[in-house]
C-alpha cells in the first residue's frame, strides 16, 4: 500500500513562504507594467544623429473577421504605431505599421490599409509589408515523488521519483504592413467620431476597431503632431 509522507511545515516558514508568493506576484506585475508603459502613450523624442524630432504612439487593438464576427468575440490582436517625424529642413511624414501573429496559413497580409473616418473610406497602398514564418517552441516539465512503506521492517523505504518532459512546436507567421499616412486623412481624424481600419489576410477582410479611449488618443496624438 502506498503513503504519501507529510512533512510538518512550522509556522514561520509558511509566514516565509506567503510572503514569497506576494513578492512574486509583484515582481509579476511590475514587469507586465514596465512592458505596457509605452502603450497608449505620446512619446517625443530628438534623435541628435538623424537630426529629427519624432512623436510616437503605440496602441493594441481587436481585430474582427468581417464575415464572421460574433458579438464579443475576436480573433486577431492587431498591433498599431504611428511615428511623426520631422527633419532639420522641417519636412515631415507619418507612418502607421500595423501587424499581427496567428497560426501559420497559405494567405499573406496585403499591402494596403483602408482608413474609415466617420463612414468615409480612403484607401492607402503600403510601401513596405513583411509576411515571416517562424516556429515557436514550448515546453513543459512535470516531477512525481512517491515513497512506499516496505512490507519487512528490516526493508528500506522505497522512493520514485519520476519527471516527464514534453515539447511542441507551432508554426506561426508574423506579418505587418507599412504606410505613409497622408495629411488630409491626419486632419479628418482631428475630430473624427469614429475611427477604424481594415488590412486584408488574403481574402478576408479584417476590421480594427479602437476602443473610445483609443480614439481620443488618436485624436490627440493627431492635434499634437500638425
Amino acid at each position: 500500500m502506498k503513503k504519501f509522507l507529510s512533512i510538518p511545515v512550522s509556522f514561520r516558514f509558511r509566514r516565509k513562504l506567503k510572503v514569497f508568493r506576494y513578492f512574486s506576484v509583484f515582481v509579476v506585475l511590475l514587469l507586465a507594467s514596465s512592458c505596457s508603459f509605452q502603450l497608449n502613450r505620446i512619446i517625443q523624442e530628438n534623435d541628435p544623429y538623424k537630426q529629427q524630432q519624432t512623436y510616437k504612439l503605440k496602441q493594441v487593438f481587436k481585430g474582427y473577421p468581417a464575415e464572421r464576427r460574433q458579438r464579443g468575440i475576436f480573433c486577431y490582436q492587431v498591433h498599431s504605431q504611428l511615428v511623426h517625424s520631422v527633419d532639420a529642413s522641417g519636412a515631415s511624414n507619418t507612418i502607421m505599421d500595423l501587424w499581427l501573429k496567428k497560426q501559420a496559413s497559405v494567405f499573406d497580409l496585403e499591402p494596403v490599409i483602408f482608413f474609415n473616418i466617420d463612414g468615409e473610406i480612403f484607401e492607402v497602398k503600403a510601401f513596405d509589408s513583411l509576411n515571416k514564418d517562424y516556429v515557436e517552441t514550448s515546453s513543459s516539465e512535470t516531477s512525481t515523488t512517491t515513497t512506499e512503506d516496505a512490507d519487512d521492517e528490516d526493508d528500506k523505504k522505497k522512493t520514485t521519483v519520476t519527471h516527464e518532459t514534453s515539447t511542441s512546436n507551432q508554426m506561426y507567421q508574423l506579418m505587418r504592413v507599412s504606410v505613409i499616412v497622408p495629411p488630409h486623412i491626419l486632419e479628418k481624424m482631428t475630430n473624427a467620431r469614429e475611427i477604424n481600419y481594415r488590412i486584408y489576410l488574403g481574402r478576408e477582410g479584417i476590421n480594427v476597431k479602437p476602443d473610445y479611449s483609443d480614439r481620443n488618443k488618436l485624436r490627440e496624438f493627431v492635434r499634437t503632431v500638425l
